[in-house]
């Protein structure tokens, strides 16, 4: 097809080409040349020239000094003046920002006056090879500044100018009448046109601008083979012919016309962000993900025909939307002849007469196009996408063979049964659906759609990539879509019997099979029905009634938002044709599926398991890929074994049977687990190299613990326990840790220690809540606060009784405390909390004190924690150690139910006295009953030397023996000293 172009438009533009041709042989006969550098005054050599000059300007930056008014203004006054670049780059542009040199107004080049206002005739300008920077070029003067020529020339605006002093705010270019801008750059700059017959042709525009300026009714524009990018554009005009050029990123295009003979032809309009109101004769343009594309804008006498629209929506307004007559064109190789509308890649409809134009009409199209249209073959684009329909009488097999690849098979409500083949008589008869086809899809139509085996008794089978059992060679399925069909027992697989990869034939292709919103029901008893996943496949958002093994093997499956029983996902690995070991699957997917009764969900190959509900599984095993990901899943119920290996974390289980493993693979990071033993008979293994932490074990009677194990946070932790603050390294809870927390931190004293090697160092007394950062709390513990106290000889301390938490709340309780060796301290003093509206305390001093308190207020609420019952002052008497020992004799909560409490034991140091001079008392840091760190301050020192020094007759009245005589012979001497010198050196 040859369509008219604007007529009038290239009869403008040979004439003004004519004119531009013969002005510049008349400047060529009659003007002179005139050679300039930059450092003379370009305004000065303007005003000095005559018209129909050249002024040749060596490479250079030519500034536009301030003027006689303060002005930074490049006056043009003279008709058919040209400046030519002269062998390099020529730059014009401002001196400086506003306020220096006397700068008082917005750089300008300003056509047909001088700086004093005086009009002359700007006409014939033209420009060679400059570049003019910053600068509001050729502003203002309409009248006489017309047939200008601008070629090889750049404009760059600077995106926010330190020297635009009025609203000029941006750098402008405007073009009048008869005007040519040919392989020029634009960059920040508005190209404003301001005149008829203006030809804008091979040029780079980036940035702010281009359209209309101060005249919306233009005549004789033409536009073509420019590219524009990331700009606004606004045209109103009646002769305009806009072809050929690349419009990039634009924000915004506004072509208000209805003029028949503003035409737009042959275009590409990519990725535009903002709205485009197109209006005129529109044809043969390609839009590409444009946002917004509105056409007819105004209403009126507009065209739009063999226009291509990908992955962009138009708004189709009245108008008309096909070509003026028909056309003769090409569809998949043959010729026809009719009225075409436009394409759109979002089109659905259908091609029943298969002539490449819609049967439905596309809002206001009634001709939409099939394919994209080729403007210089006259050509729509064949792409072959039948739907076939069928119905339960028909062949699904025969209708599979008749398919073509990508075709989708739309199946009528029914069901679709597989007929028996016989194999051999070994074998007997079974049920075969072969696919040969690739990117085929199959579609429910509207109800329930089965497929099944012609008779329960045998197999059935569904095999991809061949196309009968004779087949030895194998063919492309990949692709295959199974949407909204139910299956009755068949299984999908490479071979009848077979599924691992070793068995493909030559060019057998099974990849990206996907089974989407199906149901699975029935079940054989063996794997006969299970689906093999090869490469890139998935199943998604299906119903399984009845055993189905969906057996990965492949890389990049994914099993998703699945519902029902007895689903097992298996193997994760497969094997190659030759191969001697299997290759682990990588980046399967096992996500937000709620299953029951499942037997397995295993796989080897690396995996994300994530949001999914088991209940009622047998093994739970992701065990061989560190890079495995499993989180936030529901294991419950299960009666076998659960491994991890890789990232595990916020996932819980319950395991019902006994003696089963909770088993963290090497190489593992494990954390915020809950795994519950039900009955309390299960077993951890944690492995070599497994980090582990927070993790809640309840009910475990066994803990295999393997060397190079880290159980620890990895930075110290801010958690709450038993009502009070605390910040550390945290581990994991084990329900039958038995050790003592003395500083009741939650955390245990005691290590838990494996013959493996094994070390569990910051064991929790309780388990963890990673919603409030807390390690709950073992209620009824009493203990004291510290368990570990010290006190100086002489001096005092206090030691808090505090019960760990109150369920039922406290009513009151008769306590008895004995310090183990009465000669190294005594209670002397008792302090009782303020809800304690009735006290009693025996008589102190004392070694062994009883304490009464009522709670009359009942201050001590059920849920309390951390409840301190009374503070006890301790004095140290002599220097030694003591064990400190809890009785109960009475304890109540508000119900006045006897509680059952467990106690803590308690231990007290009583340092001796400081030596003279020093506050704190000596320590022994070696472990070995000598106290070297005389000054207390922690370390071995030269001073701790002097102290001893200075000292001896003191240590040797007032310290024991044993505690100074460095050289073990029964007495305090200056050789001690020495002895304690040679320690430090």
């Amino acid at each position: 097809m040859k369509l008219k172009i604007f007529k009038y438009g290239i009869m403008i533009s040979m004439v003004l080409m004519l004119m531009l041709v013969s002005a510049g042989a008349a400047s060529a006969e009659t003007g002179t040349t005139i050679t300039i550098s930059s450092s003379d005054s370009l305004q000065d050599t303007i005003y000095a020239a005559n018209d129909g000059d050249i002024i040749m300007m060596a490479p250079g930056y030519y500034n536009i000094t301030p003027n006689s008014l303060s002005y930074q203004h490049l006056h043009i006054n003279k008709t058919d003046l040209t400046l030519q670049a002269d062998g390099g780059e020529v730059i014009i542009g401002p001196q400086g920002e506003f306020g220096s040199a006397g700068i008082s107004a917005t750089p300008r080049i300003v056509l047909g006056k001088d700086e004093y206002g005086t009009t002359h005739s700007a006409n014939g300008l033209t420009l060679m090879g400059i570049t003019v920077a910053n600068i509001c070029a050729l502003n203002n003067q309409y009248t006489n500044t017309m047939n200008m020529h601008f070629e090889d020339c750049a404009f760059i605006g600077d995106p926010d100018p330190t020297y635009w002093v009025d609203s000029e705010v941006n750098v402008k270019f405007y073009l009048y009448d008869d005007a040519y801008v040919g392989n020029c750059t634009f960059s920040e700059t508005e190209v404003r046109l301001d005149g008829n017959n203006v030809t804008f042709e091979n040029n780079d525009v980036t940035g702010l601008y281009f359209g209309n300026g101060y005249n919306s009714g233009l005549l004789g524009i033409i536009v073509r083979n420019n590219s524009f990018t990331s700009l606004d554009s606004n045209f109103a005009g009646h002769e305009i012919l806009f072809e050929n050029n690349v419009l990039e990123a634009s924000t915004e295009l506004v072509w208000e016309t209805d003029s028949e003979n503003f035409n737009i032809r042959n275009n590409v309009f990519a990725n535009t962000t903002g709205n485009l109101y197109l209006g005129g004769q529109l044809y043969e343009n390609t839009f590409s993900s444009c946002d917004v594309v509105e056409l007819n804008y105004p209403a009126g006498s507009c065209s739009f025909y063999l226009n291509n629209f990908i992955d962009t929506s138009p708004v189709l307004y009245s108008a008309t939307y096909n070509t003026p007559t028909e056309v003769t064109y090409t569809y998949g190789g043959a010729s026809y002849t009719g009225y075409l509308g436009n394409y759109y890649s979002s089109y659905a409809g259908s091609d029943a007469n298969g002539d490449g134009v819609g049967e439905d009409a596309f809002s206001l199209d009634s001709y939409p196009l099939m394919g994209a249209w080729d403007a210089a073959t006259d050509t729509i684009e064949y792409v072959h996408n039948p739907i076939v329909h069928i119905g339960p009488g028909d062949s699904l097999q025969d209708t599979i063979y008749a398919a073509e690849n990508g075709d989708t098979i739309m199946m009528a409500p029914g069901t679709y049964l597989i007929p028996e083949v016989f194999i051999d008589s070994y074998l007997g008869n079974d049920t075969f659906l072969f696919i040969n086809k690739s990117d085929l899809t199959f579609m429910a139509d509207g109800g329930e759609v089965i497929i099944a085996p012609a008779t329960s008794y045998v197999y059935g089978n569904i095999i991809p990539g061949r196309v009968d059992l004779n087949d030895t060679s194998g063919c492309d399925a990949s692709g295959i879509t199974f949407k909204g069909i139910t299956f009755e027992p068949m299984g999908l697989k490479c071979d009848r019997s077979e599924n691992d990869l070793k068995y493909f034939k030559p060019n057998q292709r099974i990849s990206n099979i996907m089974f989407e919103g199906c149901t699975f029901v029935g079940s054989n008893s063996d794997d006969s029905d299970m689906i093999a996943l090869y490469n890139d496949s998935s199943v998604l958002n299906c119903t399984f009634n009845g055993h189905r093994r969906l057996d990965v093997r492949g890389n990049n499956v994914r099993i998703e938002n699945n519902v029902g029983s007895s689903l097992d996902i298996y193997r994760g690995y497969y094997r190659l044709t030759g191969a001697t070991s299997d290759t682990y699957c990588q980046n399967v997917t096992i996500t937000d599926n709620t299953i029951t009764n499942a037997e397995d969900i295993a796989c080897s190959g690396a995996c994300l398991v994530e949001n999914n509900v088991i209940d009622g599984v047998d093994d739970v095993k992701i065990y061989k890929s560190p890079s495995s990901i499993i989180r936030n899943n529901k294991f419950l119920n299960a009666t076998g074994d659960i491994y991890f290996k890789g990232t595990a974390y916020q996932n819980e289980a319950t395991i019902i049977d006994t003696n089963e493993y909770v088993r963290l693979w090497d190489e593992s990071t494990c954390y915020l687990n809950d795994f519950t033993y039900v009955g309390g008979t299960g077993r951890v293994q944690i492995c070599t190299n497994v980090t582990a932490y927070l993790n809640n074990f309840n009910g475990a009677y066994a803990y295999k613990l393997y060397e190079g194990i880290n159980c620890s946070t990895p930075t110290p932790v801010t958690y709450t326990y038993a009502g009070s603050s605390h910040t550390g390294y945290l581990g994991n809870y084990y329900s039958e840790y038995t050790g003592n927390d003395t500083n009741a931190d939650g955390v245990g004293d005691e290590n838990i220690t494996s013959s493996y090697g094994g070390v569990e160092e910051y064991p929790l007394m309780g388990a963890w809540d990673a919603a409030t950062d807390t390690i709950e709390v073992t209620p009824y513990v009493l203990s004291f606060i510290p368990g570990d106290a010290s006190v100086i000889e002489d001096q005092t301390t206090q030691i808090q009784i505090m019960a760990s938490a109150f369920p039922e709340g406290l009513a009151g309780y008769n306590l008895s405390v004995v310090i183990d060796d009465p000669a190294v301290a005594e209670i002397v003093d008792v302090e009782y909390p303020e809800w304690a509206s009735i006290v009693e305390t025996s008589s102190m001093p004392g070694t062994s004190i009883s304490l009464k308190a009522l709670d009359g207020s009942s201050q001590v609420e059920a849920g309390a924690e951390g409840v301190v019952l009374a503070t006890l002052t301790v004095s140290g008497k002599e220097f030694g150690s003591t064990g400190l020992t809890l009785s109960v004799d009475g304890l109540d909560d508000d119900s006045g139910t006897a509680i059952d409490a467990t106690l803590s034991t308690g231990a007290l140091e009583v340092t001796m006295t400081p030596l003279p001079g020093q506050t704190v008392s000596a320590q022994d840091i070696g472990g070995n009953g000598l106290y070297e760190d005389l000054n207390g301050d922690g370390q071995l020192g030269f001073v701790d030397v002097e102290v001893f020094f200075n000292n001896k007759e003191w240590i040797d009245a007032n310290m024991p023996v044993e505690c100074s005589d460095f050289n073990g012979n029964g007495r305090i001497d200056f050789d001690d000293i020495v002895d304690l010198f040679e320690l430090v050196v």
